[in-house]
């Protein structure tokens, strides 16, 4: 009999050995890397404990946004993005019921800021792959400014609405705004100007 509660008693205790070590393995850190794209609003973190996040940031990357993801541990992607003032990168974790994983596309960042703010130097610029040719108002019933400058203060030129495009400027750049908004710089009237990414996507 004794010998029989020794064995169950050390079955038990090998059984939760290995549930401890399940739970481990479950939100261990795991490489990748790929792009997401974010389903709604979502703030990062800056770490996580296994299904909770801890140390929430000052940043929420709006609905649309696309970032590369470059580690996951359980549900929460580690994303790469630029530090605030800097042409770096750092890195957060969000929640992946926020995150649509492995879509095509380009990086594509809109922030948003909670109390104590986020700032970028304004001339933070990224070359535009070779094979987009033009910009256009990526959802109907959106319209865009065409502005002087890459800002959202700069002077507007004009409106880009759905259904039209304009050509993208030969320098083929992007500029990121104070507030971290992208701007790609385009041909107005034969003349550059700059157009937020916010509601624009890039065509061939």
């Amino acid at each position: 009999m004794k010998n029989i509660k020794r064995i169950v008693a050390a079955l038990l205790a090998m059984m939760m050995v290995v549930a401890l070590a399940s739970t481990a393995f479950a939100y261990s850190e795991e490489d990748i890397f790929v792009l997401v794209q974010f389903k709604g609003s979502a703030w990062g973190y800056d770490h996580v404990t296994n299904q909770y996040g801890r140390g929430r940031s000052d940043v929420a990357i709006r609905k649309g946004s696309t970032l590369y993801a470059v580690a996951k541990k359980g549900n929460w992607y580690k994303l790469a993005l630029p530090e605030r003032g800097t042409p770096d990168y750092g890195f957060l974790w969000f929640n992946g019921d926020y995150l649509k994983i492995d879509v095509e596309g380009e990086e594509r960042i809109v922030y948003s800021s909670g109390g104590s703010g986020r700032s970028f130097p304004g001339d933070i610029t990224d070359t535009i792959a070779a094979k987009y040719k033009k910009v256009a108002i990526a959802k109907a019933g959106r319209r865009s400014n065409i502005r002087k400058t890459a800002s959202l203060k700069g002077k507007s030129l004009g409106v880009l609405r759905y259904g039209k495009t304009l050509k993208l400027h030969p320098d083929h750049i992007r500029q990121m705004d104070t507030r971290g908004v992208w701007f790609y710089k385009v041909l107005y009237n034969g003349k550059p100007a700059w157009i937020s990414a916010e509601y624009t996507k890039l065509k061939k």
